[in-house]
């Protein structure tokens, strides 16, 4: 809501005569008021601005409107941009603004409906007779909504009720004139255009052909356009190099595109595309993996060698599961206290194994022996519980972190503090030889419990030695020999580079090196844009990285193990995460702009074109649950410009 102060200065200057406050009717100053809640304040300004500099067609300009006469746009709107003041009646500057106000647009949410102020305004607009000129725009929530199958009413009270001449309510419902900007609705263009055309007193239909036919004109003059700039610059030859053709210079033409953030060929899809498909990747993989507990399923195996306890509960798939939904910017607050009921599951006196005095963390799903990832997964998850703000509180949040003292304890069974290397398996007849997969995941928990400002057992120095001593020993673990240099999935693994562990350890030391100082050597922050430019045109269906090794160890029970451990290690979505730390990257650290713009192009590739394959495969049901728990995890990391 605005100030007084700012309400008499914007009072005090007149609109310029050519700016269309002369087709006003007379004693208008305003051709809408738009009402709305302070948090919607986004959806106002685009709306605000959309309207404004909207150029009405040619052939409605000067006919007669409401008494003045249509304009060549709808300037000037009136919107207030900050809370009222503390009263309980609307000012007198908002009164006058609202009797200067043809139209009153009422931008209709959850949130609106509850504001008290909204609901004044509107009132207090009905009140001058003017119902009819109320038009909505709705953004969220449903309108008339139906509060047992949990619906948010979006309208005000006095949307949906009649007002009489002393501004009350009555009880004779409305039918208010609304436009709905929801996905899958009008969408906000045609929404926009709704309002206009109620505003002009024309047919939806007459605005969207004539935008149709402007648009057409656009691509028209943009095709043009190109074909000029591709003559001018023998477009024949240039389209070839774009193209990928081994033409003699064609990689220093291609350069000269990126540097110049140009192509024809290698396209890069805006950031509202890539901000869409990044948000329909989500609620994909967010279903996957909310779907399990729908179905009261909740990931258990069967775990013969447990007596008393047929099934246990797989605490690293729902540990996995619940980090890669925890921080989602799109859950629900009901959905996320739900997410904690799955976590206090884990808190299961008889699931964390202990034995002959040493603590060994959960069961592998295996259930015959203890694995360190179960475990990390399960203190990144509390982490993320911990860290999300309004979460958790009070009593629940004293647990919470009590368990996580507990479980943190569990880990140091697995890690070497004189190395700061980590092991899989308890009790490994030959120690030394840590696994990178492990030490891996080990420091983006440690990154979860620093993001999260907790304690390792109580002890914030420790998570800070261990953080950096466990990225140290993975930096000493690189492999720089080869055109695709990286980690393999143990110290004595004997299968090649692992790709996706690679991609994921870039992330993690990315995320390190902006978060807490560490300093990554150059030989492998050379090798990092490499690696990731290599991946456009990959396809989703590359076969994930498996290391070869063996390991011997004891189990809780006294039993022995030599096993032949098998990892598979995503790509795709820890791409996608070390794309975007790549990208901030170059905020703090400037490269050229040819870099940018190719960095660009692969995060365009990985999210919207490789989006469209993922969904394919959510939608036929075949992604596994530790493939969405990551993807969900990385896209829930990522942010955007």
């Amino acid at each position: 809501m605005t100030h007084a102060s700012e309400l008499e200065k914007e009072a005090s200057q007149e609109p310029s005569p050519d700016r269309t406050a002369r087709d006003l009717p007379s004693g208008y100053r305003y051709w809408a008021f738009i009402s709305y809640s302070h948090r919607d304040e986004q959806s106002a300004k685009w709306l605000h601005e959309g309207i404004e500099t909207y150029r009405i067609p040619r052939a409605l300009v000067g006919k007669p409107l409401q008494g003045g006469s249509t304009p060549r746009r709808m300037f000037p709107l009136f919107r207030d941009r900050d809370e009222l003041p503390g009263a309980a009646e609307l000012g007198a500057q908002i009164r006058q603004a609202l009797e200067q106000s043809l139209y009153l647009i009422v931008i209709c949410s959850p949130r609106a409906a509850v504001s008290p102020w909204v609901s004044q305004e509107v009132q207090a607009f009905k009140a001058l007779g003017r119902e009819d000129r109320v038009l909505c725009l709705i953004i969220d929530g449903e309108p008339n909504a139906d509060l047992s199958l949990g619906e948010l009413e979006c309208f005000p009270l006095a949307v949906r009720f009649k007002v009489n001449a002393a501004g009350e309510l009555k009880s004779e419902p409305t039918e208010p004139i609304a436009a709905d900007a929801r996905t899958g609705k009008d969408g906000k263009a045609n929404a926009r255009l709704k309002l206009l055309a109620g505003m002009l007193r024309v047919g939806f239909d007459q605005l969207h052909q004539r935008e149709r036919q402007r648009a057409l004109r656009r691509r028209l003059r943009l095709s043009l356009a190109s074909l000029a700039l591709g003559i001018l610059m023998l477009a024949g030859y240039m389209a070839l190099a774009d193209l990928g053709v081994g033409v003699p210079g064609g990689e220093r033409i291609r350069r000269i595109f990126d540097g110049f953030d140009s192509s024809f060929f290698r396209p890069i899809a805006n950031d509202a595309t890539i901000r869409r498909a990044a948000r329909d990747t989500r609620y994909a993989t967010s279903a996957v993996l909310l779907d399990v507990w729908r179905k009261g399923n909740r990931f258990v195996f069967e775990s013969p060698s447990r007596r008393g306890h047929p099934q246990t509960l797989q605490v690293w798939n729902v540990s996995q599961a619940l980090s890669g939904l925890l921080r989602s910017p799109d859950l629900t607050p009901e959905q996320l206290h739900g997410l904690i009921t799955e976590l206090n599951v884990t808190f299961a006196p008889d699931l964390l194994i202990e034995a002959g005095e040493k603590k060994y963390g959960f069961l592998s799903t295996s259930g015959l022996y203890t694995q360190a990832e179960a475990t990390l997964w399960n203190v990144t998850a509390i982490s993320m519980a911990l860290g999300r703000p309004g979460l958790v509180g009070g009593e629940e949040r004293k647990r919470l972190e009590q368990r996580l003292v507990e479980v943190q304890s569990h880990l140091a069974l697995y890690w070497d503090p004189v190395t700061g290397g980590w092991n899989t398996y308890p009790n490994q007849l030959t120690p030394a030889y840590h696994e990178t997969y492990t030490a891996a995941l080990a420091l983006l928990t440690l990154l979860e419990v620093r993001e999260a400002n907790l304690p390792w057992v109580g002890d914030i120095v420790l998570r800070d030695r261990m953080l950096n001593r466990t990225a140290e020993w993975l930096i000493s673990q690189w492999n720089p020999a080869g055109d695709s240099p990286g980690w393999r999935g143990a110290v004595d693994d004997e299968a090649p580079v692992s790709d996706g562990l690679t991609i994921q350890i870039y992330s993690e030391l990315l995320r390190a090196e902006a978060e807490c100082g560490l300093v990554i050597p150059a030989p492998i922050l050379d090798a990092i844009p490499r690696h990731l430019l290599r991946l456009i045109g990959r396809s989703l269906d590359s076969a994930p990285s498996v290391g070869r090794f063996s390991r011997a160890f004891i189990n809780h029970e006294g039993q022995s193990f030599d096993i032949n451990p098998s990892v598979n290690c995503l790509w795709h979505p820890w791409a996608i995460y070390s794309v975007r730390c790549w990208l901030n990257r170059l905020d703090t650290h400037p490269g050229s702009r040819e870099q940018r713009t190719q960095m660009r192009r692969v995060f365009s590739y990985l999210i919207v074109n490789l989006g469209v394959e993922l969904k394919a495969k959510i939608d036929h049901d075949s992604v596994p649950s530790f493939m969405a728990a990551e993807t969900m995890y990385a896209y829930s990391r990522i942010s955007f410009p």
